[in-house]
């Protein structure tokens, strides 16, 4: 039996174009589980340093978190090693993250907190209803939300032409690939309205 072609095992959503890999082809948990841990992904690495740097130097650079006092910070989904977690702490703000296969009892604030990172996760959602609103349940009323993932064009003719070869969709673990309109709309629907964009890849939210 012939394996399916790249574009046959995704579907697009008929109301705002996001891509999403067809649930037969997401990896079990343990297969899962065990991608994130072949990561290097340590404060120790100057290039992921710089990387996470610059993940903070864009979304504390926004004009908005800078009239809003920032005190506590909460990373949703943090992976094997918390390095942004500690960096953030470094930096001098009461942080914390929590994981789904890493870190489950991950404390959270109990009044929400000012700001929750999302960095280079919501590309892993099986389901972006329910994630975006366990998302949106971490920060408190009127708090920001930074999420940093890579968006697709909604265009049909170029998603068929470059989709399949994207590096980004290479990854196993990454099952569905948002339009601009997409991620908003998933957004939205769990009480974060779009304030703009503080990085190229990176988009901030406040929660209603």
């Amino acid at each position: 039996m012939p394996l399916p072609s790249p574009v046959e095992m995704y579907g697009r959503c008929d109301r705002c174009g996001s891509v999403i890999l067809d649930p037969r082809f997401f990896l079990s948990p343990d297969q899962e589980r065990s991608r994130y841990l072949q990561h290097e992904n340590s404060l120790s690495d100057p290039g992921y340093r710089a990387y996470l740097e610059a993940f903070l130097d864009g979304v504390f650079g926004h004009e908005a978190l800078a009239e809003d006092g920032i005190a506590t910070v909460f990373d949703y989904g943090s992976g094997p090693e918390p390095a942004l977690v500690d960096l953030l702490r470094q930096r001098g703000f009461t942080a914390s993250g929590w994981d789904p296969f890493f870190n489950a009892d991950g404390e959270r604030f109990d009044a929400g907190a000012d700001l929750v990172t999302c960095l280079e996760v919501a590309e892993h959602f099986h389901n972006p209803t329910d994630d975006f609103a366990s998302l949106a349940g971490c920060v408190r009323p009127n708090g920001w939300v930074a999420v940093a993932t890579r968006a697709v064009n909604g265009d049909l003719s170029t998603v068929v032409r470059d989709f399949p070869d994207w590096w980004y969709r290479r990854d196993p673990t990454h099952v569905v690939f948002y339009t601009r309109e997409g991620l908003f709309f998933a957004a939205e629907h769990a009480g974060l309205i779009y304030r703009g964009q503080c990085g190229p890849h990176t988009y901030l939210f406040r929660r209603e």
